[in-house]
């Protein structure tokens, strides 16, 4: 097992990966993400900067969460837009 600043071993696992995607997909924001994995928002970005995967993971993911955002945005406007003529 790898080990984290100060010789402790590092939580990180390559399935983190799969999850950070999926959570994202769904609209999550980091700080869910790091919840969920048991860490700091921080340690996300320590773990991407550390394993390639993961940062693309992580970009990856976000880019799914802006698109989900964006197309709940823009339900929301057609909601609004068909309710107040």
């Amino acid at each position: 097992m790898a080990k984290g600043p100060g010789g402790r071993p590092t939580k990180y696992r390559p399935e983190y990966c799969e999850k950070a995607i999926e959570m994202l997909k769904g609209g999550a924001a980091l700080i869910e993400v790091a919840c969920e994995l048991g860490v700091l928002r921080e340690t996300l970005w320590c773990w991407a900067e550390k394993n390639p995967e993961f940062s693309a993971a992580l970009n990856l993911g976000l880019q799914y969460s802006e698109v989900w955002w964006t197309r709940e945005g823009q339900m929301a406007l057609r909601d609004i837009s068909l309710t107040h003529p």
